[in-house]
C-alpha cells in the first residue's frame, strides 16, 4: 500500500509541480539565450559612440599630429563576454616640418576591454592590444627636430570637458600586448644613421593586474640593417629574444629568468634586474656568450654573414662577457656603467672553395664606459692579429681620458697580400691585388698637439703601397696605383708619392695635411693640407659616365651632374696643373692655377686654361653653406675663344644669347656673374646677375635671319659685306635679363649704334640706328626717299636729301621668328626742319590775323602729345603685366617640373625603406631649392612690374 501512495502522491501532488518548474526553468533560460543573442547585437551599437568618443579624445587631445583611420568595429562575440575594439587601416600623419610624412600606420589597431566596467561605469578597462602590421617610420633632422616628437607641451594640451561629454576613463589592465608582422624604419640626418629592421614580431603576455605576476616575453627580427656614413654595420642580421621575467608591478622592478638572446649565430644569456622609478631607472644585467664558437662571431661581420657562411670552416674559441650596472637619470645625465671582453684565441676560418685561410686570428680587447663621468672610460684593444700564408699582421690601440683630453696609444705592424686576400675571403666580381706594408707607432695626449708640443707626440711610421690594382663593376674604370707611400709624424702626414691610374686618366699627388689626428679622433675638428696635383689626361667623360635618361633636344654643358655638398671641417689648397682635360664635348688643355676648399666652399684661385681654341681665366666660388639654395659666382676672363664652339658647348649661351648661333669668328669675354644652381649644377636662369664686356675684331654674319630680315626690308644690295668689325659691347645680366649697353658698329660703310635687352623667355626688344649709304640701297628704297621728296615739292617745299639715310629700326619677336619695324623720320631730319622753317615764316606773317587759330593747334598738338603718352603708359602696363604673368607661369612650370622630378626618385626608390628614407630626403631637398627658386622669380617679376609702373606714370607726367 505504501508504494502505490508513494505513487499516488508522486503523480498527482509532484509532478504537477515539477513540471510548472521545468517550464519556468526552460522559460527562463531561453529568456536568458535571448538577451544574450540581444546584448551581442545591442551592445556594440549602444556603446560604439561612447568608446569612439573615448578613443579619440585619449588620442587626439595631447598630439601634434594627425589620427586616421578607414574603420572602426565593435564586437562582442569575438572575445565573449568582454568587449572587442579595432580600428583599420590606422595612420598617424605629421605637421609643422613634417607636414605629410607617416609616422605610423597599422592595418589594424585592436583591444579588448571588460564589458562589466562598462556597464557598471566603472571605466574602459583594456585587457590585450594587437598592433597588426605596423609600419613606423622614425626620422632626425640635422637641426635636432624629430617626427615622433607628438605630444603637445603642458601649456597647449587640451583641457576635456569629461563632465560635459560624459567620457569614462581609461585604465590598462593587460594580459596580452601583441605586434605582428611590423616594420620599423629609423634615418638620422645629422648622423647619416640609417636603420631598418623587419619582419618584427612581439609577444608580451602575463597577468599584469597583478602585483606579483611573470611575464613572458618574445621578440623576433627577421632582417636588421644598420648603416651610417655609408658603412654597413648590420646587413639582414636576425635577431631574437626570449625570457620569462618575475616583475613587481607594484615596486615595477623586474628580474630576469630563464631568457636567451640571439644575433645572427652569437647566443647570449642574460642575468640580472632592472626597474623603473620616479628617479631613474636602476639597471644590474651581466651577459655572456652561450655559443663559444669563433664562427659566431664572425656572424656579426655585414661582409662575411653570406650566403657561403653555412659552409665556413672554423677553428678557435670565443669569450664574450660584460655586464650594465648603474642607473639611468635623464635629469642628471646620468647612464649605467658598461663593461665589456672580447678573447679569441688561436682562431682560423676558411670559406668554402677558396685556395687560402686566415690564420692566427687573436683578439683581446676590453671597452669600460663610465656613465657617470665619461671621461674615466677606457679603450683596449690589447691584442688583434692574422696572418695570410707567410705575412703575419698584428695592432694594438689604447684610449684613456676621451672627453677631456684623449691620451691615444697604438701600434700597426705587417704585410697583406691583397692578392692573397681575395684568396682567402669572397670577393665577387671585384678584382684585387697588390701590397700594402704598414709600420706606424702613436702615443701622446691630444692637447700636445693642439699645443703644438710635438716632441711629446709620438707619431711615426709609413704605409706604402705597390702595384695596387682594384675593378669592380660598379666603377666605370679600373683603378690602378703603382705606387703610394704616406709617412706620418705628429705635425702632419706626407704623401710623399701617390701615382693613380684610371681608364685613360692619369693623376699625380704630393703634399701634407696637418691636424690630421685630431680630425679623426675629435668631433668640429678642421684637417689642414696643400697639396700638389699633375696629370697628363683628365678623361672626365670616363671617371663620370653619362646617366641612361632620356636625350633631350637642348644640348647639355656637361654629363650628368647633381649638387655635391662641400665638407665644412676640410681645409685644402690644391695647386694644379693638367695638360689635356676631356669633358663632354669639350677638349680642355693646359689648365693650371690654385683651388681650394674650406668652409664649404670650393675657390678657384686665378685659374687659367686653353679652350674652345681660347683662353680663359676665372677666380670665384662654389658656395654649399646652405643647400637648399646653392650658388656659385665667377670672374670670368675669355680671350679668342670661338663662337661657335662656345655656342655649341654651353647650354647657357644658348639660353642668354641665342644671336650666337648664326655666327662666325673669335670673341673675348670680361664677365663678373653668380646665380643659384639647381640639383643638376646647372645655373638657375632667372638667378644670374652679372655685368661684363665683349670685344671681337671681326664677326661673320653666317645664318643670321634678323640681319636678312633688314636687308630684304631696306633692299640693301646682295653684294653687300656680312662682317661686322671693331665690335665692342658693355652688357648686364640682370635675374637672367640680357641688357645690351648702346655701341656703335661698322658694317661696310653702314654706321649702326645697337642696344636692347633679352628676356629669359629668348624675347628680343632691341633698337637699332643706321645711318645706310644710298649706294648701298637698291633701286626699290631709292624710289621710296624720291617719292618722299617728290610729295615734299608738291607742297611748295624744296628738299635735297642727302647722301646717307637714317634709318630708325626695332627688333623684337624671337632669334628664329625675329619682328622687324622700320621707321624712316628719322632719314628726313634735315627735310623736316626745313619744312618747320618755311611754316614758322609763313605764320609769323599772319600771326596776328590767326592767332587765335595757332593757339587751338598748339593747345591740339598739346593733347595729341598727352593721349600719345597715356597710350604709350598703357603698353608699358600691359607689357609688364604679361611679362609678369608670363614668368610666373615659367616660374610654375619649372617648380612644378621639379617637384615631378622629386616624386620619381621617390617612387624609383623600390621597396627597401632605407632607400625610401635616403630618395625621400632627396626628393624634399629638390622640393625646398624649387620653392626657393620660384619665390625668388615670383620676387623678380613683381618688382619688374612695379618698375614698369613707375616708367608709364614718368611717362605721362613729363607730357
Amino acid at each position: 500500500m505504501l508504494p502505490l501512495a508513494l505513487i499516488y502522491y508522486l503523480y498527482h501532488k509532484m509532478f504537477p509541480a515539477m513540471k510548472k518548474a521545468l517550464k519556468i526553468f526552460f522559460i527562463t533560460l531561453g529568456v536568458i539565450v535571448t538577451l544574450l543573442l540581444a546584448a551581442a547585437i545591442l551592445i556594440p551599437v549602444l556603446f560604439k559612440g561612447q568608446i569612439l568618443a573615448a578613443v579619440k579624445s585619449e588620442i587626439n587631445k595631447n598630439l601634434k599630429a594627425q589620427v586616421e583611420f578607414s574603420d572602426f568595429r565593435l564586437s562582442l562575440l569575438r572575445h565573449f563576454p568582454n568587449l572587442s575594439f579595432r580600428m583599420d587601416d590606422l595612420s598617424v600623419i605629421g605637421t609643422g616640418v613634417f607636414n605629410g610624412d607617416t609616422l605610423a600606420g597599422f592595418r589594424s589597431f585592436g583591444a579588448t576591454v571588460n564589458l562589466m566596467s562598462l556597464i557598471k561605469g566603472e571605466g574602459i578597462q583594456v585587457r590585450s592590444v594587437l598592433l597588426d602590421r605596423p609600419v613606423v617610420m622614425a626620422r632626425a633632422l640635422s637641426d635636432g627636430s624629430v617626427n615622433w616628437d607628438i605630444m603637445l607641451p603642458s601649456e597647449e594640451e587640451v583641457e576635456a570637458d569629461t563632465a560635459a561629454m560624459d567620457i569614462p576613463s581609461m585604465r590598462v589592465e593587460l594580459h596580452k600586448f601583441e605586434i605582428r608582422g611590423g616594420r620599423v624604419a629609423y634615418f638620422d640626418e645629422a648622423s647619416n644613421l640609417a636603420a631598418m629592421l623587419e619582419p618584427l614580431d612581439f609577444l608580451l603576455s602575463g597577468d599584469m593586474n597583478r602585483e606579483l605576476t611573470t611575464l613572458e616575453m618574445d621578440l623576433a627580427i627577421g632582417a636588421l640593417d644598420v648603416e651610417m656614413d655609408g658603412v654597413k654595420y648590420l646587413n639582414r642580421a636576425r635577431a631574437a629574444f626570449r625570457a620569462m621575467i618575475a616583475a613587481d608591478l607594484n615596486k615595477m622592478e623586474f628580474t630576469l629568468k630563464e631568457n636567451e638572446l640571439q644575433l645572427n649565430e652569437i647566443v647570449l644569456g642574460l642575468e640580472g634586474r632592472a626597474a623603473m622609478k620616479e628617479t631613474g631607472y636602476p639597471v644590474d644585467l651581466r651577459f655572456f656568450a652561450k655559443e663559444t664558437s669563433f664562427k659566431s662571431l664572425l656572424s656579426m661581420v655585414p661582409a662575411m654573414y653570406t650566403e657561403d657562411f653555412a659552409g665556413l670552416e672554423t677553428t678557435g674559441s670565443l669569450s664574450l662577457e660584460g655586464s650594465v650596472a648603474g642607473e639611468y637619470i635623464a635629469v642628471d645625465t646620468v647612464y649605467p656603467d658598461i663593461r665589456l671582453s672580447l678573447l679569441v684565441n688561436d682562431a682560423m676560418f676558411r670559406y668554402p672553395g677558396l685556395p687560402r685561410s686566415v690564420e692566427g686570428v687573436n683578439i683581446d680587447t676590453r671597452v669600460f664606459v663610465d656613465g657617470h663621468d665619461m671621461d674615466r672610460s677606457t679603450v683596449d684593444v690589447e691584442h688583434f692579429s692574422f696572418r695570410i700564408g707567410d705575412n703575419p699582421f698584428t695592432a694594438g690601440f689604447h684610449v684613456r681620458t676621451p672627453i677631456s683630453d684623449p691620451e691615444l696609444s697604438g701600434e700597426v705592424n705587417g704585410r697583406i697580400d691583397l692578392g692573397s686576400l681575395a684568396d682567402a675571403i669572397p670577393m665577387e666580381e671585384i678584382t684585387l691585388e697588390g701590397i700594402l706594408d704598414a709600420a706606424l707607432t702613436m702615443g701622446g695626449r691630444m692637447s700636445w698637439i693642439e699645443q703644438e708640443d710635438y716632441e711629446k707626440f709620438t707619431a711615426d711610421g709609413s704605409l706604402k703601397l705597390v702595384n695596387f690594382e682594384f675593378n669592380t663593376p660598379a666603377l666605370p674604370v679600373p683603378v690602378q696605383m703603382p705606387v703610394a707611400e704616406i709617412f706620418f709624424s705628429p705635425r702632419y702626414v706626407e704623401v710623399r708619392q701617390l701615382d693613380l691610374l684610371m681608364g685613360g686618366s692619369d693623376m699625380h699627388f704630393t703634399g701634407r695635411m696637418e691636424n690630421f689626428i685630431p680630425y679623426v679622433f675629435r668631433e668640429n675638428e678642421t684637417v689642414r693640407g696643400r697639396f700638389t696635383f699633375s696629370s697628363t689626361m683628365l678623361n672626365l667623360n670616363e671617371l663620370i659616365p653619362e646617366t641612361e635618361e632620356e636625350e633631350t633636344e637642348e644640348a647639355d654643358d656637361s654629363l650628368a651632374l647633381s649638387v655635391i655638398e662641400v665638407p665644412g671641417n676640410v681645409d685644402f689648397e690644391l695647386i694644379s696643373e693638367i695638360r689635356q682635360i676631356q669633358f663632354g664635348n669639350m677638349d680642355i688643355s693646359d689648365l693650371q692655377g690654385r683651388i681650394i676648399v674650406r668652409d664649404k666652399k670650393v675657390l678657384l684661385d686665378q685659374l687659367l686654361l686653353d679652350i674652345l681654341n681660347g683662353t680663359v681665366g676665372v677666380t670665384g666660388g662654389y658656395h654649399t653653406e646652405d643647400m637648399e639654395a646653392p650658388s656659385v659666382d665667377l670672374d670670368l676672363n675669355v680671350r679668342d675663344m670661338s663662337i661657335p664652339a662656345a655656342y655649341n658647348s654651353f647650354v647657357t649661351i644658348q639660353k642668354l644669347a641665342p644671336l650666337a648661333a648664326g655666327l662666325e669668328g673669335n670673341m673675348s669675354l670680361g664677365m663678373k656673374y653668380n646665380s643659384l644652381l639647381g640639383s643638376d649644377l646647372m645655373p638657375v636662369l632667372s638667378t644670374v646677375d652679372g655685368e661684363g664686356s665683349l670685344r671681337s675684331d671681326e664677326v661673320t654674319l653666317v645664318n643670321v635671319s634678323t640681319f636678312d630680315k633688314i636687308r630684304s626690308m631696306l633692299k640693301l644690295r646682295e653684294d653687300l659685306t656680312n662682317r661686322l668689325k671693331d665690335i665692342r659691347i658693355l652688357f648686364r645680366i640682370v635675374d637672367g635679363n640680357l641688357l645690351v649697353e648702346p655701341f656703335e658698329i661698322r658694317l661696310g660703310d653702314i654706321d649702326m649704334v645697337v642696344g636692347g635687352r633679352q628676356g629669359l623667355d629668348q624675347r628680343m626688344d632691341f633698337q637699332v640706328k643706321m645711318s645706310v649709304p644710298r649706294s648701298y640701297m637698291g633701286e626699290g628704297a631709292n624710289q621710296v626717299v624720291d617719292n618722299l621728296v617728290a610729295n615734299a615739292a608738291s607742297r611748295g617745299l624744296n628738299i635735297t636729301p642727302g647722301d646717307r639715310v637714317n634709318v630708325d629700326v626695332r627688333i623684337t619677336g624671337t632669334v628664329k621668328d625675329p619682328d622687324i619695324s622700320l621707321s624712316l623720320k628719322e632719314s628726313m631730319q634735315g627735310a623736316v626742319q626745313e619744312l618747320k622753317t618755311q611754316v614758322r615764316e609763313q605764320a609769323e606773317a599772319v600771326i596776328e590775323e590767326k592767332k587765335e587759330e595757332v593757339l587751338e593747334k598748339v593747345e591740339e598738338k598739346k593733347e595729341e602729345a598727352l593721349d600719345e603718352a597715356r597710350v604709350r603708359a598703357q603698353q608699358i602696363i600691359e607689357r609688364a603685366e604679361k611679362a609678369r604673368d608670363e614668368a610666373l607661369i615659367r616660374a610654375e612650370a619649372e617648380r612644378d617640373k621639379a617637384y615631378a622630378e622629386a616624386d620619381r626618385i621617390e617612387q624609383e626608390a623600390g621597396s627597401n625603406m632605407v632607400e625610401k628614407l635616403k630618395a625621400r630626403a632627396r626628393a624634399e631637398g629638390i622640393r625646398k631649392t624649387a620653392d626657393a627658386v620660384y619665390n625668388k622669380a615670383r620676387e623678380i617679376a613683381e618688382n619688374e612690374y612695379q618698375k614698369a609702373l613707375e616708367r608709364a606714370r614718368e611717362e605721362t607726367e613729363k607730357k
